[in-house]
C-alpha cells in the first residue's frame, strides 16, 4: 500500500512544507484476531494535496479510511485532522468536525430520491431543534432554502438535473455512485474520502465520473 500525491495547479505556489498538515496519521496499528491489517502506517495530507492509496485488494486500504473515519478502532497509533486528535472519535462526530466520505459499497437510500439522499447530509449543518422544525417557523424555512440552493447548484455541477427526482434505486449503478459524491459533497468537508470512486463501474461510467 502506498500514497500517491497530485496537487491543484491552485495551491502550486505554495511549498507543501508551508501548508498545514490537515490529517495526520502516526504509527498506526491494526489487527483482527491474528491477520495484522495496517503496521505501523504513517501518513500526512497538508491543505490543498490530493492523495491515491494505491495497493492491491487486501492491502489494508479500506481499512485505514475506515480508522480515519471512526468505524475501526485502532490498537496502536494516533490520528490527528488539524491538529486535533480523532483516534477514538465516532463517525457522527467526525462527520461535524468536516470529514465527508464515499464508499466501496454504495450506501444510499434506494427508496428515497436523489434530492432526498442529498438533503440528509445537510442536517449537520441545521441551526434549529425539533420543535422549531415542527412548527416551520420563517427562520426554518429560510435555512431550508439556503440548504436547497446549495444542493441544486451541486446538482447542476453534477449534471444531475434530470434524475432529481428519480428513486436512488432506479438508477443504474454509475449514477448511483454520482448521487453519493454529491451527498459527500452536500456535507461541505474540509477533508473528502473517496473510497475506490470507480469499482464496479463501466469504462464509459468511469470516463463520465472523471469530468468532476
Amino acid at each position: 500500500m502506498k500514497a500517491f500525491r497530485g496537487e491543484p495547479s491552485i495551491f502550486a505556489s505554495a511549498r507543501p512544507e508551508d501548508r498545514r498538515a490537515e490529517l495526520e496519521i502516526k504509527r498506526l496499528t491494526l489487527k483482527f484476531g491474528g491477520i495484522t491489517a495496517l503496521n505501523n502506517v504513517e501518513l500526512t495530507v497538508r491543505t490543498g494535496e490530493l492523495v491515491a492509496i494505491i495497493g492491491p485488494n487486501g492491502a489494508g486500504k479500506t481499512s485505514l479510511l475506515n480508522c480515519i473515519t471512526g468505524y475501526y478502532k485502532p490498537q496502536e497509533g494516533q490520528i490527528f485532522f488539524n491538529g486535533q486528535e480523532i483516534t477514538r472519535m465516532s463517525p457522527h462526530h467526525l462527520t461535524h468536525l468536516g470529514i465527508g466520505r464515499t464508499y466501496q459499497n454504495i450506501e444510499l437510500f434506494p427508496g428515497m430520491t436523489v434530492l432526498a439522499n442529498m438533503l440528509l447530509a445537510r442536517h449537520i449543518h441545521s441551526h434549529y431543534g425539533l420543535g422549531k422544525a415542527a412548527l416551520f417557523s420563517k427562520s426554518v424555512k429560510d435555512e431550508e432554502v439556503r440548504h436547497r440552493k446549495i444542493l441544486e447548484e451541486l446538482i447542476d455541477f453534477l449534471e444531475m438535473q434530470s434524475i432529481r427526482k428519480k428513486l436512488v434505486g432506479s438508477l443504474p449503478y454509475g449514477l448511483r455512485k454520482r448521487v453519493e459524491l454529491g451527498r459527500a459533497l452536500a456535507l461541505e468537508p474540509k477533508l473528502l474520502i473517496l473510497d475506490e470512486p470507480f469499482a464496479g463501474m463501466t469504462l464509459e461510467e468511469k470516463e463520465d465520473m472523471v469530468r468532476f
